[in-house]
């Protein structure tokens, strides 16, 4: 299921080893962030409807729907840059699903290429705030009396 595809290899990969750096290196923020998006990584195919790509995924788009406000809910209450792209790369995933909903003439390799695409910015985001907020967080123990 999570190895059926090249496709599906690779993002698998990237996710577990975004991840693992983020819960490795992150502060709390992070970490959050890491558990959420393997959450929602590794349970979207689990509720994937068989139908294919050429109808909206209701599952998948209430689940990332969830993971979108659990991700704002981050941003909202962090002190960092990185959390603002992974929510505004989620909403825009979120779109795709809309889009799919209003308009039954979206191509269903966009739609999916969309949702691809949108996933490997987040995790991308997330190691760049991870690796980013090394440093911040070393510096603000130093600063600390």
């Amino acid at each position: 299921m999570y190895f059926a595809s090249p496709i599906q290899s690779t993002s698998t990969i990237c996710a577990l080893l975004a991840c693992a750096f983020a819960l490795w290196r992150g502060g709390g923020a992070e970490r959050l962030a890491a558990v959420l998006i393997l959450v929602d990584w590794f349970v979207t195919p689990l509720i994937q409807g068989q139908q294919s790509f050429a109808h909206t995924q209701m599952g998948v788009f209430l689940l990332d729907g969830i993971l979108t406000l659990g991700l704002l809910a981050i941003a909202l209450r962090a002190d960092r840059f990185w959390p603002m792209w992974v929510v505004a790369f989620q909403a825009l995933e979120l779109l795709m699903h809309v889009a799919m909903l209003v308009d039954r003439h979206v191509h269903a390799r966009a739609y999916f290429i969309g949702i691809e695409i949108t996933s490997y910015m987040i995790l991308l985001a997330l190691v760049i705030g991870t690796w980013c907020e090394r440093p911040a967080r070393t510096a603000r123990r130093v600063a600390a009396p």
